[in-house]
């Protein structure tokens, strides 16, 4: 292990969970992050990432005050998350990713994305839902941290997993935070779906297009703007306002329309291609398979025009 970290160690041999472990790993991970020389092994990053998780996922199974040290919130409110707020101090996501961009091993970028999603799945409140994604980290890892890897196929799984966890999360009331402009014009999410959806693998293929089906689907019921700015409980966080209709009329756009049939055309036309290859009897091929992937197909183009439909 790294000089630079070392899990804590409860009698017995366990891993430490305790409250005070997990600020002595948080404030760890603000200093290293901080450093200009001498960073730490993509090892160290892992481990750090991957203990950082399991404290989350220890810290949201104890926030009804069952196995905790005594240090519940008050009365009010049962299921404070106290490692939430630990977490929260001092811009400890922040020198997470930056943890991750120092790191030269696609390994620490994997654990990142895996430690991102299980912080995503496990939050219960809004408004620890709000900071995760206001802070625009979110945003950022999903710009960057593929850059010149897109053939690293472990990456790209943990990457695509790591978008459809947030494509579950995305409602009338966050989906604000995943546009990169005031505008509402620009959406690292929506863009690396397209990307994906002629990715070779299937799987990749099929997550992409889940959560284009998840954006399809929120513009169906009206993405419209929250009732109240869920920024505005952020201090500190600068109010995105999202256009009435912001998901829908995102989607309308003519350049994204344009995408979006495209992506429809290009899908239908090598799923025909293969029904056609598996009637006259290519090897591996069978039909009915094909015809499966067909009705998919159908299925999707139906879901996109009854969603992406043009301005009156």
């Amino acid at each position: 292990m790294s000089r630079f970290y070392s899990p804590s160690r409860a009698p017995g041999g366990h891993a430490d969970l305790s409250l005070p472990a997990f600020r002595r790993l948080c404030h760890q991970i603000r200093q290293q992050s901080k450093r200009t020389s001498g960073t730490a092994s993509s090892e160290a990053v892992i481990e750090m990432l991957r203990q950082l998780g399991e404290f989350i996922v220890y810290g949201d199974r104890t926030s009804d005050g069952e196995g905790g040290e005594g240090e519940v919130g008050p009365a009010d409110l049962p299921h404070r998350d106290i490692h939430f707020d630990v977490f929260c101090e001092g811009n400890t996501l922040g020198a997470c990713v930056e943890l991750a961009n120092q790191a030269s091993s696609s390994g620490a970028k994997i654990q990142l994305l895996q430690t991102l999603s299980i912080l995503v799945q496990n939050v219960h409140s809004q408004t620890s839902l709000f900071f995760i994604l206001s802070n625009n980290y979110v945003n950022q890892v999903l710009e960057t941290i593929l850059e010149d890897r897109t053939r690293d196929a472990d990456l790209v799984d943990a990457f695509v997993a790591f978008c459809k966890t947030l494509a579950l999360r995305i409602n009338s009331r966050t989906i604000q935070f995943f546009f990169a402009d005031q505008a509402c014009t620009y959406c690292p999410l929506f863009e690396k779906c397209l990307v994906f959806l002629y990715a070779e693998d299937t799987m990749v293929r099929t997550s992409a297009m889940a959560v284009l089906l998840h954006f399809l689907q929120l513009a169906a019921r009206g993405g419209e703007a929250p009732e109240a700015d869920p920024a505005a409980v952020i201090a500190g966080a600068p109010p995105l306002q999202v256009p009435e209709m912001g998901t829908a009329r995102f989607l309308n756009m003519k350049r994204n329309r344009r995408r979006v049939a495209a992506y429809l055309v290009h899908f239908l036309t090598t799923t025909h291609l293969r029904y056609l290859e598996a009637v006259h009897g290519a090897e591996g091929l069978r039909s009915m398979e094909v015809l499966d992937d067909l009705e998919e197909a159908l299925l999707l183009v139906e879901d996109v025009l009854m969603t992406v439909r043009p301005p009156r």
